[in-house]
């Protein structure tokens, strides 16, 4: 069946983005009014100092691929070309407004990409672009920790979530990154903006749509805490590209036509690119955003119709059930379509919903959530998705029209009677028994009162009474003694905390990982990677058909005969016959990741291992042949998002040789360490070994053929879920520098 547009949208769909933006062009003429002054003075005060100098200003954009102009298209424009992507379209708008004639030049422009629209002459902006396709907040701040202020940039465009959102970063972790990385630009004294991410075609729920909608809540409550400029790409994209439904289409259709034409934003020469992934922008999507994130810093964000309030109630089962009122702030009668999409594992079991408001009244709709389940609990028990580690409030996000036109609304709740949510995702020097701490979250207007318990496995402590007062939050704990299955070295469980209020039982569940610190010498098997997050229980155990490869660490403090100092790591691969490949094609993959951090006095700044910090993998391919593997870049703050310096990856050493990967890191690339040889002193250190599979076209590396020292990882429905970055120095394992084997774990929930 095919729906038409309603009367009042069955126009040229490019007509309708062109007037938008010839509209938003009329919005502003120099000089600014007093109130665009006070706006720009309040949200940029040292960058409009200089605009109206026309001094030389700098900004520097960190984010992902949207931001610095990647394409998939070389045809439409360079990929690369941040002058062409919204960034530099927003610029370009400021430099003619405050007639800076020299336009805007990108610094360190990559091969092949212009510098320059034109090299006409005058005052300047300089752009420096920070981002690329695939990054992540942690990424954000190893750069602001590295290199984003060598050229002391006035002004910062940050855009993360993107691709946190595809990994499915966890709410505490982005919030407490992007925490970070704005108290490092505020002791620089620099100007931000802050982006939500652009929408991408990828989730569940009303409409494929939903998946990076919370983390640009999350920047928004961030903005607004911090008194800073938040600009939603989001609501300025799905206006004129989203459009409005046919007012007799059933609720579910009409999103579905919306989120359709979304699509629209990453077709190139009109068509859908079916390798884009829907992530991507084209060129008239990147001019639209560029022109009105310029007319929004200038004029104000346009208020929406509505204003949401409600309430999120878990029930018995483990469901959300969600009750909204959306009152109709305009002067207008309201009538459309509100979509409900996911948001992590919640879904919605009916995702969209009619309303029809008057002026200054409200509509009240409702909407269940269920949780899948992602395994049995030692009681047999399902274990439903988990919900957010550490948040006290759900944002919930809807797609709101009104025959007119499109927006997407984010509703924070809290979670009604109790939630739970835990103080720390990590426990370091276990030996024994462990001690939880959480805080009961009450949001009710009124004091609760019940019973709890907590369990890990088969561990399960007795019931204790707990009370809260209304809309408040008190802490709990708990110690339970911690089961090692059998003879291993690093196991995954479930662990509950069961809250009885009022009659009910609710039950919290998180995933657990425990890794036995090493010592040098040391040899510990790897684990599959797929059956490894499979759980409950899942311990460190040999890959059906009797083969896992294993790795061992050494150190030299200083150079030992023909030995060098640094840090050595062997994986053993003894019994594997590695696949043939073709041409280039490597057969076996390693990834090796080192947190060197050594920070004695406590510096918060600069960390030390198992610290909160950022780290990144060095990725070495070997042929199946073996001899030299290829060692790809370093990124900056590789080894502890405290280092700033570059390192060559020709230092690295990487060879396969007798079924045997030998890697050697030099001593001068950790020089953050103090390098004593005895059990207080520590790394943190993650491997993980791929095998290509040559069955499948390009022989790729996949998850099925995957080995690693430890992941706090969820899997569910054939991916990887992480509970923890791969970027995130806590999700390592600990190795100590000594030769005396130790009993002490280091514990993740997430």
């Amino acid at each position: 069946m095919s729906y038409r547009l309603p009367s009042t949208t069955v126009v040229s769909f490019w007509a309708i983005v062109t007037v938008c933006t010839l509209w938003c062009g009329l919005a502003m003429a120099y000089p600014p009014t007093l109130e665009q002054r006070l706006r720009l003075q309040t949200y940029l005060p040292q960058t409009f100092i200089k605009l109206e100098s026309r001094d030389p200003v700098h900004v520097v954009a960190l984010g992902d691929g949207n931001l610095q102009g990647y394409t998939l298209d070389p045809a439409e424009r360079a990929s690369g070309d941040a002058l062409s992507s919204f960034s530099g379209v927003f610029l370009h708008k400021l430099a003619q407004e405050f007639f800076y004639t020299g336009g805007v030049r990108q610094l360190n422009a990559p091969s092949g990409v212009r510098a320059k629209v034109d090299e006409s002459k005058g005052p300047e902006i300089w752009l420096e672009t920070l981002a690329s396709p695939g990054q992540k907040i942690l990424t954000g701040l190893q750069r602001v920790r590295a290199d984003a202020f060598l050229h002391k940039p006035d002004l910062i465009i940050i855009q993360y979530g993107m691709a946190d959102a595809l990994d499915r970063t966890s709410m505490f972790s982005f919030r407490l990154t992007l925490y970070r990385l704005l108290e490092e630009c505020r002791q620089q004294n620099t100007d931000v903006i802050l982006l939500g991410p652009t929408p991408i075609n990828k989730g569940s729920g009303a409409m494929e749509w939903g998946i990076t909608r919370p983390y640009a809540a999350a920047v928004e409550g961030m903005a607004q805490a911090q008194n800073l400029l938040y600009l939603d790409p989001g609501n300025i994209l799905i206006g004129p590209w989203g459009g409005a439904a046919d007012p007799q289409a059933a609720p579910l259709a009409g999103t579905a036509v919306i989120g359709d034409r979304l699509r629209r934003m990453f077709f190139i020469s009109g068509a859908a690119n079916p390798n884009s992934g829907d992530r991507y922008l084209n060129q008239r999507a990147h001019e639209h955003l560029g022109s009105s994130l310029f007319y929004q810093l200038i004029d104000g964000v346009p208020k929406s119709d509505f204003v949401l309030a409600g309430t999120a109630t878990l029930n018995a089962q483990g469901e959300v059930e969600v009750a909204v009122s959306m009152r109709n702030v305009s002067k207008a009668q309201k009538s459309g379509i509100v979509g409900a999409m996911t948001i992590g594992g919640l879904r919605p079991k009916i995702a969209a919903q009619r309303y029809d408001v008057a002026p200054n009244q409200s509509a009240s709709l409702s909407f269940t959530y269920g949780r899948p389940s992602v395994g049995k609990s030692a009681e047999n028990k399902d274990v439903l998705y988990p919900l957010e580690l550490n948040d006290e409030s759900i944002r919930f996000p809807f797609v709101v029209e009104d025959g007119q036109k499109s927006e997407f609304l984010e509703l924070p709740l809290r979670l009604r009677p109790v939630s739970i949510a835990w103080k720390s995702p990590q426990h370091i020097d276990v030996s024994q028994q462990i001690a939880l701490q959480w805080d009961f979250v009450n949001g009710t207007d009124k004091a609760i009162q019940g019973t709890y318990k907590v369990g890990i496995g088969s561990a399960i402590s007795e019931a204790r009474g707990f009370s809260v007062a209304a809309l408040s939050k008190d802490g709990a704990s708990a110690i339970l003694p911690l089961e090692v299955p059998g003879n291993t070295g690093c196991f995954q469980n479930h662990l509950f905390v069961e809250v009885s209020v009022g009659g009910a039982s609710y039950r919290f569940t998180r995933e657990f990982e425990a890794s036995r610190d090493l010592v040098l010498g040391e040899k510990t098997l790897l684990s599959a990677a797929k059956t490894y997050a499979a759980g409950p229980s899942t311990p460190r155990s040999v890959q059906p058909g009797g083969w896992n490869p294993s790795v061992y660490f050494d150190a030299l403090s200083k150079k030992s005969g023909n030995a060098d100092a640094g840090l050595y790591a062997v994986v053993d691969l003894s019994g594997l016959q590695l696949p043939a490949t073709r041409g280039d094609s490597p057969a076996l993959r390693v990834e090796l990741t080192i947190d060197a951090r050594n920070s004695p006095d406590g510096d918060v700044r600069q960390g030390r291992a198992r610290d909160y910090g950022v780290v990144s993998p060095i990725t070495i391919d070997f042929p199946s042949s073996g001899g030299k593997g290829k060692v790809y870049s370093i990124p900056v703050g590789a080894f502890g998002d405290n280092q700033n310096l570059s390192y060559p990856s020709s230092g690295i050493g990487a060879v396969l040789r007798d079924q045997k990967v030998q890697l050697r890191v030099p001593k001068a690339f950790l020089n953050q360490h103090d390098w004593s040889m005895d059990e207080g002193s520590i790394m943190g250190v993650g491997v993980t070994v791929s095998i290509a599979d040559p069955s499948q076209p390009g022989a790729p590396f996949t998850i099925d053929r995957s080995y690693q020292l430890n992941s706090p990882t969820l899997y569910y429905q054939n991916e990887a879920v992480r509970g923890m970055s791969e970027q995130d120095a806590r999700s390592l394992s600990t190795l100590r520098f000594s030769r005396t084997p130790v009993d002490t774990w280091s514990v993740r929930i997430y």
